[in-house]
């Protein structure tokens, strides 16, 4: 029997009526976290057209477009027994958005995988699968299926009860996989008392920063060395997605070797010894964020400006604007042709040192496309003495720490190569947990992180070097605090 046939067959079991309705959508019932195997109609050409396209099909030109409630209702009555006909039910009524997919030629090998972002659509064009969903599609390749049963021979099947082989070869592909687990276990909502214990910003900034990054989707906090930006973006990204929820956030760090391929896609080197086309980690995070798309999600970009932000983005420059997120501003990605959008759940978060010089080279097509904050040292916020003081810090101590910084970040503001940019953070002074000895604490802050940095503000200026290390090392008089100057200057 054909693919295409309709024909009834007596004796089978009567097809239990579907709640289906084209316009179709993940369910609350979880259903858009089931796994398939796919084979596009012709093995030999078809996949790399549906790849180009971001789609998936099935054949059935002859029911027609199955979101016409007539042609629907027809081919419920009709089609009740042909094996293809249940293929296309499946299709119609069982695959959703957010669906893993696999892409099988023949019994042992598998070529594709991708996640099941669009709901159903009848595209006559396809004129061997006009039955079509969008797919974002991750990873294009060959690898072979070394399970003891081979892949089943429909054109499409479930996959959810092989799943732990399908974990091996995702591990094989070198990827973590997409989906959520079947049962997840909801994370604490995420509170804005929580989101603002110790932080040290000013009353209503946190909530500003908030409303400007939900309005702009793009935002970037920049600040000197020291002032919590990844700290502040993490209770920030916690509070956009109302929970701390790991799934639905991302994180990287520039550099300047980071490329095109890393963030985007490109050719990555196989256990075969070739080169296969890969999605980067940004496609890919774009891939999970398109499967849940009533659920905000998160990528955060540590030293965005340290890399080559033209050639890392590319073409996304463009789709990062808040006004071209989805498909219907889909662009051709560089490299593989494939039509990709930015989904209008993601946001993105970008951390930038404004005492790196390497700031100046930052896109200004990118700086159009971002809203940018700038945060400052918080020596003075009265919660940053209170806080030290739950640490076992003397308020001696906290006193000189406040006086001599604002007066080493005035000098730092004065001179012409540095300015407030490069001003010393509170953070060089915040302690993860009670210090024992506060004054060897201090020193030990001053000497292995503050006075290496300041060289590198004043380069061959050993005297003023030597005047900044005295003036931060006369603390307040205590035992600990006079036998440090009795201490070689080269350190403990």
């Amino acid at each position: 029997m054909t693919e295409n046939t309709f024909s009834r067959r007596p004796g089978r079991r009567k097809f239990r009526p579907s709640s289906f309705t084209p316009s179709g959508g993940q369910d609350e019932s979880g259903a858009g976290n089931r796994t398939w195997i796919w084979a596009p109609p012709s093995e030999d050409g078809d996949w790399e057209t549906f790849y180009t396209d971001g789609l998936m099909g099935l054949p059935g030109e002859e029911t027609g477009d199955l979101s016409v409630p007539e042609n629907l209702q027809r081919f419920r009555e009709e089609g009740k027994w042909a094996a293809s006909a249940g293929r296309l039910r499946c299709f119609l009524d069982q695959v959703q958005p957010g669906d893993t997919i696999y892409v099988r030629q023949g019994p042992r090998e598998i070529t594709g995988r991708g996640i099941v972002s669009g709901d159903y659509r009848f595209l006559p064009a396809q004129d061997d699968a006009p039955h079509t969903r969008n797919v974002t599609w991750t990873h294009r390749g060959h690898w072979p299926w070394t399970a003891p049963s081979p892949l089943p021979p429909q054109s499409l099947a479930s996959a959810d009860h092989r799943r732990a082989a399908f974990g091996e070869l995702e591990t094989r592909m070198g990827i973590v996989s997409l989906t959520f687990p079947d049962s997840p276990v909801q994370p604490a909502p995420f509170t804005l008392t929580e989101a603002l214990r110790d932080l040290f910003l000013p009353g209503g900034r946190f909530e500003e920063l908030l409303e400007i990054w939900q309005r702009k989707k793009n935002l970037i906090l920049q600040g000197p060395p020291g002032v919590g930006k990844t700290h502040i973006a993490q209770r920030l990204a916690y509070a956009l997605l109302g929970r701390k929820d790991p799934q639905r956030l991302e994180q990287v760090q520039f550099h300047q070797a980071y490329d095109y391929a890393y963030f985007v896609e490109g050719y990555q080197p196989t256990e075969a010894g070739g080169f296969s086309l890969q999605p980067g980690i940004f496609r890919t995070f774009c891939a999970r964020a398109a499967s849940h798309p009533n659920q905000p999600h998160v990528f955060i970009i540590d030293e965005i400006n340290r890399g080559n932000v033209a050639a890392i983005f590319g073409e996304l420059l463009s789709l990062i604007e808040a006004g071209h997120r989805g498909r219907k501003h889909a662009l051709p990605l560089a490299v593989s042709h494939t039509p990709f959008h930015i989904p209008e759940n993601v946001h993105l978060l970008g951390l930038m040192n404004t005492a790196d010089r390497s700031l100046i080279g930052l896109d200004r097509a990118l700086r159009r496309r971002f809203a940018f904050a700038t945060l400052a040292p918080a020596f003075s916020h009265p919660e940053f003495a209170s806080f030290l003081q739950k640490r076992q810090i003397p308020l001696s101590l906290i006193s000189h720490i406040r006086s001599c910084i604002a007066e080493l970040n005035a000098e730092i503001c004065r001179a012409p190569l540095l300015g407030e940019g490069a001003q010393i953070g509170h953070s060089f002074f915040i302690p993860e947990s009670e210090v024992e000895d506060p004054d060897e604490w201090y020193r030990h802050i001053v000497i292995h992180e503050l006075l290496p940095l300041l060289e590198t503000y004043w380069p061959g200026e050993p005297e003023h070097l030597a005047t900044l290390r005295q003036q931060l090392l006369n603390m307040p008089s205590s035992p600990a605090a006079e036998s440090i100057h009795l201490h070689d200057d080269t350190g403990p």
